[in-house]
């Protein structure tokens, strides 16, 4: 009997732990640390209990009253995507202190990627980059945002390893399978952390809206994530593989930027499909009609300028 009752407790407090994960997708909320979740399963299992007890002693909860309850102890044990655990106060603050310093920055980055590697999406807020970093929570705030701009900050750290591959497309494959290999590289990135890359897309379009096209801004966080740059990169280095008109500038940047959010958009939308469906997906909508008919390929000519 004891052992059945262990059994229907842990269920009940596993079930509790799963619909709270839910919710949180659902709210954009985060937890406020790596055990935050299983610790709300047992704490909403006893308040349930306590609602059933209550009511076998003639002091009946409501399913109002219960359910309000419940929710309030999902809001103690996680933090909101817009200032992620902050006080009113903090993020006053934050908006009216001095601007972050490039060093500033570069803390945040690591403490942010170094808590995503240890606990992952689940365990990145606010409150615990500041720990990590040493960083005010208002500074923080100041250069993050809030919790979808730490996602910015992790996703930057597959910058370097994305340029030595768009650097090395662009000199040895033709102009559709370079840009293909590039897609598949992003979307098996984009795959292995959706909830990061969901956050991240998330903030570009909230800062989109606010701010317009991108100019450079050093708070904005397209700046630190540059993709839209590399497949540029890759549309420059193989101009003879498509139709003139994309030699313009303007027109490559506009087409680098419709590969970035088809493949983003690909992967929240197909998560299980194969990087190489993606891959084609996005091409065949994006590139296939922009392909010169048996031009010939200068890729093996070697990239344009080299990004900085």
């Amino acid at each position: 009997a004891a052992q059945l009752l262990g059994r229907v407790v842990t269920a009940a407090a596993t079930w509790h732990t799963a619909l709270g994960e839910h919710f949180a997708r659902l709210t954009l909320r985060g937890w406020t640390d790596v055990d935050a979740a299983r610790a709300f399963g047992t704490a909403a299992r006893a308040l349930v209990d306590g609602a059933i007890l209550a009511g076998r002693s003639g002091s009946p909860t409501t399913r109002d009253d219960l359910a309000a309850n419940w929710m309030r102890l999902f809001l103690a044990f996680t933090d909101g995507m817009d200032g992620a655990g902050s006080t009113t106060l903090e993020r006053i603050a934050a908006a009216s202190s001095a601007p972050p310093t490039v060093e500033q920055r570069a803390r945040l980055a690591e403490a942010a990627v170094a808590i995503h590697s240890r606990a992952g999406w689940r365990g990145l807020t606010v409150p615990a980059v500041a720990g990590a970093s040493g960083l005010p929570a208002q500074t923080v705030i100041r250069i993050a945002r809030g919790r979808c701009g730490l996602a910015g900050a992790v996703w930057s750290s597959n910058v370097p390893t994305l340029w030595r591959a768009a650097r090395a497309l662009a000199r040895h494959v033709d102009g559709r399978e370079a840009l293909r290999c590039f897609a598949e590289q992003v979307a098996d990135m984009a795959q292995a952390n959706p909830e990061v890359s969901r956050a991240f897309l998330d903030d570009v379009w909230a800062y989109t809206m606010r701010h317009g096209a991108p100019r450079g801004a050093v708070d904005d966080p397209r700046v630190p994530v540059p993709l839209p740059a590399m497949f540029e990169h890759l549309l420059t280095a193989h101009a003879a593989s498509f139709r003139p008109g994309l030699a313009e500038p303007g027109r490559r940047a506009s087409v680098a930027a419709a590969l970035v959010n088809l493949t983003l958009l690909t992967c929240l939308t197909h998560p299980h499909a194969p990087v190489g469906t993606i891959a084609e997906l996005v091409l065949s909508s994006a590139v296939d009609g922009l392909l010169a008919s048996g031009a010939p390929d200068a890729g093996d000519a070697g990239p344009g300028d080299e990004p900085s």
